[in-house]
C-alpha cells in the first residue's frame, strides 16, 4: 500500500495526518459520517468554513466546547447558555432580568411608558403635583380664568368700575364731634334744636317737657315735677288699708293682710294654689280626713259601697261585672257561669311540622296540604280541641307525640284520608299526661 493509505488491501487503513481539508469536497461530510466525539480541536487547522460542513453538526460530534470565533448565524434558534453582558449580551433568557443586567429596570432605573392622568401617575415623585386653584380663579385644561366681578361673582374690576371705585368717598375722620352730624355738603355741623324748627308733630322731648307730663295718682307718696322723683311712704299700714309700700315683709305681716277684701282672683296651681275658686261638696271634708267613706261622699256618679279597691289582689265581694276583658283569669275555688264561651279559634297554618302553642286557645283548626307531625307546648291544665281538614287532595296523614300520650283503647288514630272531610281530636291535659279521642269523617 502506498500514499495515504497504508496496512493490506484488504484492510487498509488512512495513513495518519494524510487527510487535510483540501483533500475533502465540499459538503461531503454529514454527521452521520463522523463517530461521537472523534473530532478533536488538534485535527482542526485554522478555520473551517460553512460549506464544508453538510446539514447540522451537533456538540456530541466535537471534543472540547470552545469555539473561538463565531460566525454570522443567519437562521435558526440559539439552544446554547446565555451570552453575558462583558460578551456583547445580556446574560438572561427574560426580559426582566436582561434589563436588570443592563441597569435599565422598569419602575427603579427607568420610567415605564405612562398616559397622563391614568392611575399609574399618582406617584408624586414621577410628575409635578397638579397645581390646584379656589375661587374666582379656575382652570379649564391649561387655562386660568377669572372672571369679571359682578354683584353675585367675585371676579377682577374693569376700567370703568375701577374709575367708580376710585372716586369714592374719601375717609371721614371724626374729631372732636360731640353733638354733631355729618350734613350733606360733607361737614360735621352742631346739632341743637335750633336747628330743626319744632312743628306740631315733631317735638323735642325734653327733659323739662317730660317732667312736667307726669303726675301722681291720688294715695300715699309724691312728685316732684322739678327733680322728676317720685316718693311712696314705707307704711306698714298699707298690709290693711293699702297706703304706702313694703321695702320687705315677715311672717309678722303676713295675718295683717286681709284676704277677704284685699286679694283678689285665684291662684294657679304653678305658684302653688289650687286654681280653684271654690270645692265641691265634701272635698273640703275628705282633704282633712281622706277616708274610703269621706271620698265616696265627695263623688258622684260611683257605683258599688264598702272600702276602695286598689290594682294589686283587691277582695271584691259578690261583685257585679259587666263586659269585662282580661288577659287571664286566676280562680282558687269553681267559677260558676250560666254558659262559657270560647270565641278564641286558632287557624294554624299547614306546614310538614307544626307546633299547637296551648297558650293561644283552646280550639284549634289546621287544613292539612302534606303529611305532618305535630307537637304541642304551654300546656295547661283542660281541654283542647283540634280540626283536622284534608285539603281537595286528601290522604294527608298526621303523626301524633307518643310520650306522655294516651289514646281511647290504646289505639293511635289514622285521620280520615277522604277529601276535604273533618277530623276533631280531643285532648284532656291532667297536668302531667294527654288523653286523647277521635271524631271522624264530618
Amino acid at each position: 500500500m502506498a500514499g495515504d493509505l497504508s496496512n493490506t488491501p484488504d484492510l487498509p487503513l488512512i495513513t495518519a495526518n494524510a487527510i487535510t481539508s483540501i483533500k475533502i469536497l465540499d459538503g461531503t461530510i454529514a454527521t452521520a459520517d463522523l463517530a461521537d466525539a472523534s473530532v478533536t480541536n488538534a485535527k482542526l487547522v485554522g478555520s473551517i468554513t460553512s460549506d464544508k460542513l453538510l446539514g447540522n453538526l451537533p456538540a456530541s460530534k466535537l471534543v472540547g466546547t470552545d469555539i473561538v470565533t463565531l460566525g454570522t448565524i443567519l437562521s435558526g434558534t440559539w439552544s446554547a447558555t446565555s451570552i453575558d453582558v462583558t460578551h456583547g449580551g445580556t446574560g438572561a433568557s427574560l426580559a426582566v432580568n436582561a434589563r436588570t443586567n443592563l441597569g435599565i429596570a422598569i419602575g427603579s432605573d427607568v420610567l415605564a411608558f405612562r398616559t397622563f392622568g391614568s392611575a399609574a401617575n399618582n406617584n408624586t415623585s414621577d410628575f409635578e403635583v397638579p397645581l390646584s386653584f379656589s375661587s374666582p380663579l379656575s382652570r379649564t385644561i391649561n387655562t386660568i380664568s377669572i372672571p369679571v366681578a359682578t354683584t353675585s361673582t367675585n371676579g377682577y374690576l374693569n376700567s370703568t368700575d375701577w374709575t367708580t371705585f376710585n372716586n369714592k368717598q374719601l375717609s371721614i375722620t371724626a374729631a372732636n364731634t360731640a353733638n354733631q352730624y355729618w350734613n350733606g355738603y360733607k361737614a360735621f355741623v352742631s346739632l341743637y334744636t335750633d336747628s330743626i324748627a319744632e312743628g306740631s308733630t315733631n317735638k323735642f322731648y325734653t327733659d323739662n317737657r317730660a317732667r312736667t307730663s307726669l303726675s301722681f295718682v291720688a294715695g300715699a307718696g309724691s312728685y316732684s315735677s322739678t327733680s322728676g322723683v317720685f316718693t311712696l311712704p314705707n307704711n306698714t299700714n298699707q298690709l290693711i288699708n293699702g297706703a304706702g309700700f313694703l321695702s320687705s315683709i315677715s311672717s309678722a305681716d303676713l295675718p295683717l293682710i286681709d284676704l277677704t277684701t284685699k286679694v283678689t282672683g285665684t291662684l294657679p296651681i304653678g305658684n302653688g294654689g289650687t286654681g280653684l275658686t271654690s270645692l265641691g261638696t265634701g272635698v273640703a271634708i275628705f282633704l282633712a280626713t281622706p277616708t274610703s267613706a269621706n271620698l265616696l261622699a265627695a263623688t258622684t256618679n260611683e257605683t258599688g259601697t264598702g272600702a276602695l279597691v286598689f290594682a294589686n289582689t283587691p277582695t271584691l265581694v259578690t261583685p257585679a261585672l259587666g263586659d269585662a276583658t282580661a288577659t287571664s283569669i286566676v280562680a282558687t275555688d269553681s267559677v260558676s257561669a250560666k254558659r262559657y264561651i270560647l270565641n278564641a279559634l286558632q287557624i294554624v297554618s299547614p306546614a310538614s311540622t307544626i307546633n299547637f302553642d296551648l297558650k293561644l286557645s283552646n280550639l284549634f283548626q289546621v287544613t292539612l296540604t302534606s303529611a305532618t307531625s305535630i307537637t304541642f307546648t304551654n300546656p295547661a291544665i283542660g281541654t283542647y280541641l283540634i280540626k283536622f281538614i284534608q285539603d281537595a287532595t286528601g290522604g294527608r296523614k298526621v303523626t301524633f307525640p307518643t310520650l306522655n300520650w294516651k289514646w281511647a283503647s290504646g289505639v293511635l288514630p289514622n285521620l280520615t284520608s277522604t277529601v276535604n272531610k273533618t277530623d276533631i281530636v280531643t285532648i284532656i291535659y291532667d297536668g302531667t299526661t294527654f288523653y286523647g279521642t277521635i271524631v271522624k269523617n264530618f
